[in-house]
């Protein structure tokens, strides 16, 4: 799997993660007691930390990838300049 699919994949799945501890820490019902929402917004927080330095990773892939490609095309832009120079040469 590349690693940007692999990236998306965390994001989505963090992404869930930070909704369900947010409806955690607003439930009214009284199953969560008071000196557990500290705990769970402090999960919360790290889970929106988490989807962010995702994002980051994410965003850096693509640009190395994009770098990557503009090098592999620079130096194929070198082999076909010297190719159709020796190819003016000697074909005719």
């Amino acid at each position: 799997m590349p690693l940007s699919v692999s990236f998306l994949y965390c994001d989505a799945l963090f992404g869930q993660c930070g909704k369900w501890w947010i409806s955690l820490y607003r439930e009214e019902d009284g199953r969560m007691g008071e000196v557990t929402k500290p705990y769970l917004r402090d999960v919360y927080e790290h889970t929106i930390q988490i989807v962010e330095i995702i994002e980051s990773y994410r965003e850096m892939v693509s640009g190395l990838t994009d770098l990557y490609m503009s090098a592999v095309s620079n130096r194929m832009n070198e082999i076909m300049k010297v190719l159709t120079i020796m190819s003016s040469v000697f074909i005719p």
